[in-house]
């Protein structure tokens, strides 16, 4: 058995990352079913925190609003037009539609359900708010928003609602952000699979081909190790 470990980078309002969210997870459920000896290997995921605009006010604005305000009126139309051809290309229909800002809220509450239920509750409250946010529409902001995500993965509402209303977390989340710059991530998604480092939404092709080589280098080491025979 291989344990592979994988170290993904994201923020919750970044298309790519939801994007690359999902074909990890489709790339290992591939590699585990069709590459010979996988099945039993043993996917380590965790997920850190990265904001990637830092400059998000904290009340809300529409996305199409801060997206002519960033890019402007002239490249909107581009960016709808990519975003939807890329977001239904992997099975995402993008509400532009959404309240963007501050995501630190929305970190705060994933890092609370990584202490209460480790990474697979992370795990599922992530795709809740990728899914809520990006498809359904809402306020990345709002904690009845975030509370809904929570309800929907069967958190406990009461300690969820403490930890949005008191703030906790802030200063963990925010060092999580800051080491994760010290160490050289500049860029959401990014994925370190047992020290390789793929940057962006790559498609499931990229992250088996990594798994490949882990397992292969496994391979290589065993054969190494157990030394030439007669």
């Amino acid at each position: 058995m291989t344990v592979i470990e994988v170290k993904v980078y994201f923020d919750t309002i970044c298309a790519w990352c939801y994007i690359g969210h999902r074909t990890l997870f489709q790339a290992i459920a591939l590699f585990q079913k069709t590459y010979p000896g996988a099945s039993s290997d043993d996917f380590k995921v965790s997920f850190s925190p990265f904001y990637r605009d830092r400059t998000l006010p904290d009340e809300a604005v529409l996305l199409e609003s801060r997206l002519v305000s960033s890019l402007g009126e002239d490249k909107l139309q581009d960016v709808r037009t990519r975003v939807d051809r890329i977001g239904r290309a992997n099975g995402i229909i993008i509400n532009l539609q959404s309240l963007i800002g501050s995501t630190r809220s929305s970190q705060r509450l994933i890092h609370h359900a990584g202490t209460v239920g480790g990474s697979a509750l992370q795990k599922d409250l992530l795709e809740q708010i990728y899914f809520r946010w990006f498809e359904i529409g809402g306020d990345i902001t709002s904690h009845a928003f975030l509370l809904e995500c929570a309800k929907a993965v069967r958190l406990n509402l009461s300690e969820a609602t403490d930890v949005l209303e008191t703030g906790k977390y802030g200063n963990e989340v925010d060092e999580l952000d800051a080491q994760a710059r010290r160490d050289g991530i500049s860029c959401v998604p990014t994925f370190i699979i047992d020290g390789i480092k793929i940057e962006g939404a790559e498609d499931a092709t990229t992250f088996y081909e990594a798994f490949v080589k882990i397992k292969e280098g496994e391979k290589a080491n065993v054969s190494k190790d157990a030394g030439p025979t007669s």
